[in-house]
């Protein structure tokens, strides 16, 4: 009878955890996250404040996510490999940044692809750069989120308000060609330093200025050695969220789950992005900067020097891509 008794348990049990009934003890699966920015950084909010209590609370605590924020794990190479042989789950970075990876991506680089920062969004989320970020799987990742961070903003350590100010301008750039020409179409003389060496690049006249988003821009504190902000718009920047794409694929009955967070954390990105944008520009009025918004005839001035930059890469860039891009954005009210 006893022994009954105990393989009828056994037997109970056995069901119970085929069935993830017991499921309490077991240790949450941890999900790995790589953001760019500090914790204050909207894409580091969007991801704790919304994405991760979703994935956590929804799947019964059945996943953990842990984010490394401010490049914690690793600069933007680092976490492209990581998703790539799936160390890391999910990362976040600049577009520009996985050209090196997918080189028509240097499309969105381009100077003035929009109007108006409004309208940048529904030109990434169009059908070219959809196709476009398909490209990614053959790689063995999925882009499952993505954002524009606003319009590159001159930081500059001297007074500018016309194209002319800025001829044989010292201007901090990046490793990216597009960037590159598209200040040397300006009649500036770029300079790559890495981002994190920007600061003191300004500070002691390496560089005569900086180009780059105003929020992160901001808490570098960039313009209390920059103290002029020229914001002529002439490229925006756009942010890629990237997966393992394996992983992406068979999360199973948890993938709606994580859909579900995926989308939610990109509406708050968008809802929130222009509010980060107003706060970081008042922060640095308050600090005494000049916040500079040239003519429309002024900006009309930099549209004409850099109309046929994009000629310069057609190697990697199509002409019909970026044809496509500009018929796209012209529809865009």
């Amino acid at each position: 009878m006893r022994t009954q008794l105990i393989r009828s348990i056994m037997v109970t049990a056995g069901m119970m955890l085929s069935m993830g009934v017991v499921n309490a003890y077991a240790a949450p699966i941890a999900i790995k996250v790589s953001v760019s920015g500090t914790s204050d950084f909207v894409y580091s909010k969007a991801m704790r404040e919304v994405f991760k209590p979703i994935v956590e609370k929804e799947t019964g605590g059945k996943y953990r996510v842990d984010i490394y924020d401010n490049l914690k794990f690793g600069n933007y190479e680092i976490c492209l490999q990581g998703v790539q042989h799936g160390t890391l789950h999910i990362c976040q970075e600049a577009a520009s940044n996985f050209s090196t990876l997918l080189p028509e991506l240097g499309v969105l680089d381009l100077p003035f692809l929009v109007k108006h920062p409004s309208q940048f969004n529904q030109l990434i989320d169009g059908p070219a750069v959809s196709k476009l970020l398909q490209g990614f799987n053959k790689y063995g990742i999925e882009c499952i989120a993505r954002n524009h961070l606003g319009p590159r903003s001159i930081f500059s350590r001297k007074k500018v308000t016309t194209l002319e100010d800025f001829k044989h301008f010292k201007m901090r750039s990046s490793a990216s060609q597009i960037e590159i020409k598209t200040l040397q179409a300006e009649g500036m003389n770029p300079t790559p330093v890495p981002w994190t060496e920007t600061y003191s690049a300004l500070q002691q006249g390496i560089v005569d200025g900086t180009n780059g988003d105003l929020m992160q821009s901001a808490e570098m504190q960039f313009d209390t050695v920059a103290p002029t902000i020229f914001q002529v718009g002439h490229a925006m920047i756009c942010h890629l969220f990237l997966a393992n794409k394996e992983w992406w694929d068979n999360l199973g009955a948890d993938k709606p789950i994580f859909e579900k967070a995926t989308a939610e954390m990109q509406n708050y990105i968008r809802a929130n992005i222009d509010q980060y944008y107003a706060d970081a520009v008042k922060t640095m009025q308050a600090r005494g900067t000049s916040y500079i918004e040239p003519s429309d005839e002024e900006i009309s001035k930099w549209q004409e020097a850099t109309k046929d930059v994009y000629k310069d890469f057609t190697d990697t860039i199509p002409e019909e891509l970026v044809m496509a891009l500009r018929a796209e954005a012209a529809n865009i009210k």
